[in-house]
């Protein structure tokens, strides 16, 4: 309550009462009174304080939201300015080396090609190492044939063995055929490839590694557990203890002639946790390296197979036929166009270009083309907009975007502005062939 005391001040406080009967007559009151005045201002202030904070706080929030927006938008800017000249210089050197007569240049361009590639592994580990140590990777769970994924890594690591002479084995995974859970196939392909490379890497000419697989299912869990095992020149118990961390490398007789980011054991790491799941080492120097890997992925339930296996799928022509093809290229970077114009020229495809995507819209909208290649970022108007004005009048031509823009959001803008596919800079010959012949020629067919 808040009364007068005797000097007419208004204070606070705290009363108990409490009323009782006698039997005969009238009842009494028995009442309790504290002076809270102080306590209760000692309370508003504080509230006033935390009030203050929870104001600041907000703001620091705010802040680390708006330096975090600038940060990812500098950093997908950066990826795009560096990964366009790469680019340009990988595939340049690609067509020096497929067309140079002299052996001397054809050596010299191999060597510029292997640096390039080496510059974008840096770029890719070092841009993947920012978003895991933000916490900014999402994983894209999708329904997953487990054998399909340990099939595709062994055939990478197979032909590394064979290059390098060195005998690489898989268990049987045959029992593994129909299982399927949910995975984001991508970053555990990622796993298994840093790992098994740098067992092919550290294990000298003649060696060999050993992939054994085991899977544990329960309770709609699926554990796959892996056992990586090579005869290599090992690790070090003191690197041991700092090989997670980014950019550190182990000194030893592969280390120099094998090269590296340092960065490969860092993102597997951060990748294995981010799955909930485990990786742990034993090794020695000299005595080669064993590593175990364990990661639970939920098991996709019988309807759910049978559900996907019965929705409509595309049956795409195996052949490469492209001739008399005609593609509307948008690109704003002249080198860029001079080598899209160099691949697709060579299958006999009919080019028209476009340097901006203002242009492009109306290049589409006034001519008949078999499929449109997008760059993201250009001048007046960039792909993403031009590939929405193209949708709302025409749906059907297939629309590929090509960009240095290579994070997954930029793909998943890429296909919710309407386009069929987005393909990285530096652009793969083999993939943008196939890919535009995918969605030219292909045919649909309903599977009962």
């Amino acid at each position: 309550a808040r009364i007068k005391n005797k000097y007419g001040e208004y204070i606070w406080r705290h009363i108990i009462g409490n009323v009782a009967k006698r039997e005969i007559g009238s009842g009494y009151a028995v009442c309790f009174s504290v002076n809270i005045n102080k306590e209760k201002k000692e309370l508003e202030e504080m509230y006033e304080r935390e009030k203050i904070t929870n104001i600041k706080l907000n703001e620091i929030l705010t802040e680390m939201e708006n330096i975090n927006k600038v940060k990812t938008e500098f950093l997908a800017r950066m990826s795009h300015d560096m990964r366009t000249p790469l680019g340009a210089i990988i595939s340049l050197s690609e067509f020096g080396k497929e067309e140079a007569k002299v052996k001397e240049c054809v050596e010299y361009y191999s060597e510029i090609n292997n640096s390039a590639n080496y510059l974008l592994a840096l770029l890719n580990d070092v841009l993947e190492m920012q978003k895991l140590e933000s916490d900014n990777i999402i994983l894209n769970l999708e329904m997953t044939e487990i054998s399909d994924v340990i099939r595709d890594i062994g055939y990478i690591i197979g032909n590394l063995a064979a290059k390098k002479d060195i005998i690489f084995e898989v268990s049987d995974y045959s029992g593994l055929k129909d299982c399927y859970c949910y995975m984001d196939k991508i970053r555990v392909k990622q796993v298994f490839l840093n790992v098994l490379s740098n067992a092919i890497k550290y294990t000298p000419k003649g060696g060999s590694v050993t992939w054994v697989i085991k899977i544990d299912i329960k309770d709609g869990e699926i554990d796959l557990a892996s056992e990586i095992i090579d005869d290599g020149v090992g690790i070090s118990r003191e690197f041991q203890k700092i090989m997670y961390e980014p950019f550190t490398k182990e000194k030893n007789s592969q280390s120099k002639s094998e090269g590296g980011t340092g960065l490969g054991l860092a993102i597997t790491k951060r990748l294995v946790d981010r799955m909930d799941g485990e990786i742990t080492v034993k090794s020695e120097k000299n005595m080669g390296t064993t590593f175990n890997i364990k990661i639970p992925f939920k098991k996709v339930s019988c309807d759910d197979i049978k559900e996907e296996l019965s929705i409509k799928r595309c049956v795409f022509d195996e052949n490469i036929n492209l001739k008399n093809k005609n593609i509307l290229v948008c690109e704003d970077m002249p080198i860029n166009s001079k080598i899209i114009n160099k691949i697709l020229s060579a299958q006999g495809i009919n080019i028209t270009e476009a340097e901006n995507g203002l242009e492009g819209v109306r290049l589409a909208a006034e001519g008949d083309y078999d499929a449109i290649l997008m760059d993201i970022r250009m001048p007046i108007m960039n792909g993403i907009e031009a590939a929405k004005n193209i949708r709302s009048f025409n749906k059907e031509t297939p629309i590929i975007a090509i960009s240095a823009n290579a994070f997954r959001e930029d793909v998943e803008n890429s296909i919710n502005a309407g386009m069929n596919a987005h393909i990285p800079k530096p652009i793969d010959k083999n993939e943008l062939l196939k890919t535009l012949n995918d969605f030219i020629n292909k045919k649909r067919e309903t599977e009962k």
